[in-house]
């Protein structure tokens, strides 16, 4: 399981609480990495009230420091796609995974196409460990870049 406690989101949080990244969106990012193995974070605005910062300041923030190829937005959505093929993984449908995660199937599988580009049906065909390497890959080492 890749998002049980001492994980490799728990170890990512840490290194980017440890990075040169502005502190607040360090903050956020970290804070983002722990509440993925639970329920993750859905939106900028429950991130930003979440760690009482401004949803435009950690966008922008974010957005400068990836060079605008992303945004937190896709990176937030990247933490709930690994979340619900978590859940898939373990036993849930769909239906079950998405409602546990607060999005219809649908916002669940248009997010699964956003970021890794794939349906549910093929995401629940990649490894974890394939979708946590991409998700380090598309969105983590960005950020970690001019470290």
């Amino acid at each position: 399981m890749i998002l049980a406690s001492g994980d490799p989101l728990a170890h990512l949080a840490s290194k980017l609480q440890r990075s040169a990244l502005p502190p607040a969106l360090r903050q956020a990012l970290a804070y983002s990495l722990r509440k993925a193995g639970g329920t993750p974070v859905r939106s900028v605005k429950q991130l930003a009230a979440d760690v009482r910062s401004s949803p435009v300041t950690l966008s922008h923030a974010f957005s400068a420091r990836v060079q605008r190829r992303t945004t937190l937005s896709r990176f937030l959505g990247g933490l709930v796609i690994l979340r619900a093929q978590q859940l898939r993984l373990s036993g849930s449908n769909w239906g079950n995974a998405s409602d546990r995660l607060g999005f219809a199937r649908a916002t669940l599988n248009r997010k699964a196409r956003r970021w890794p580009g794939c349906t549910l049906r093929e995401l629940e065909r990649l490894a974890p460990d394939q979708l946590l390497a991409a998700f380090v890959s598309e969105f983590v080492q960005p950020l970690l870049d001019d470290d």
